[in-house]
């Protein structure tokens, strides 16, 4: 009769092992779980990160998450714009971003750029200047109600774009972030700067004023001792100089 022998690790042995296999497993688990938090914080910033004009490209060299992940997840937070199918059926449009928005639905599959919208506006309806509907197409893309491409705007999102690149650490991710944010705090000043100087030169003595640009609100404040001071036609002047840079203005006077 041949005898068979069954080696075995010893039980000391073999408990070390299974306990380091489920320590392992359970920081895996805690790993995944953390990074599904991760992606919901970003997923989250990801439409005010558009409100702030930057771009899913940008976005995914912050992170590190592909751009096709966040295509998916642009889709699915897009805003329903059940006007832009109408086109130029129906009652006209009241503003010039439902003008643009409608214009846009003729062509759903184009690539929209501000000059070609302005020149398809019909006649009836409301319209402005090519500066004006970039910035009304601008406003309509941060909003997350038409996808903005690398060669202009669209209504319908266009294909995901594969990204090899490789993924970034995580110091290098905050250095971008920190990177994109003293970018724009640095264009947000600049920008109060050159509007504040262009308002300054109107104002005779007597008169102080301050610029504040916070997101979308852009606000210049004139201050004077007394409001009999700030004739009308001062008043037109200073409004359009703060319009072109695209500020609101508002009078102050302190006795």
């Amino acid at each position: 009769m041949l005898m068979t022998t069954t080696h075995q690790q010893p039980i000391p042995a073999r408990r070390r092992i299974e306990d380091a296999l489920q320590e392992l497993g359970a920081e895996r688990h805690r790993l995944e779980n953390e990074t599904d938090r991760i992606d919901q914080k970003i997923r989250a910033l990801l439409k005010p990160a558009r409100q702030a004009d930057i771009t899913v490209r940008d976005i995914a060299s912050m992170t590190g998450l592909s751009t096709q992940t966040l295509h998916t997840w642009h889709r699915e937070l897009m805003q329903p714009i059940p006007a832009i199918h109408l086109g130029r059926i129906g009652p006209a449009p009241q503003e010039l971003v439902e003008s643009t928005l409608r214009t846009m639905g003729e062509e759903p599959d184009r690539e929209w750029n501000a000059a070609d919208v302005r020149s398809s506006i019909p006649p009836e309806w409301p319209t402005g200047s090519t500066h004006q509907v970039q910035q009304a197409l601008a406003w309509l893309s941060r909003s997350l109600q038409i996808w903005q491409t690398e060669n202009g705007y669209r209504i319908t999102p266009p294909p995901p774009a594969v990204d090899d690149a490789p993924t970034p650490s995580p110091m290098e991710i905050l250095q971008r972030i920190l990177d994109e944010l003293g970018r724009e705090y640095a264009a947000r000043k600049a920008d109060a700067a050159a509007v504040l100087a262009a308002v300054e030169e109107l104002l005779p003595n007597g008169f102080s004023a301050s610029a504040r640009a916070a997101g979308d609100d852009r606000c210049v404040f004139v201050q004077s001792q007394d409001e009999n001071d700030v004739p009308p036609d001062l008043k037109r002047r200073i409004e359009a100089v703060a319009q072109e840079h695209g500020y609101k203005t508002l009078f102050a006077f302190v006795g």
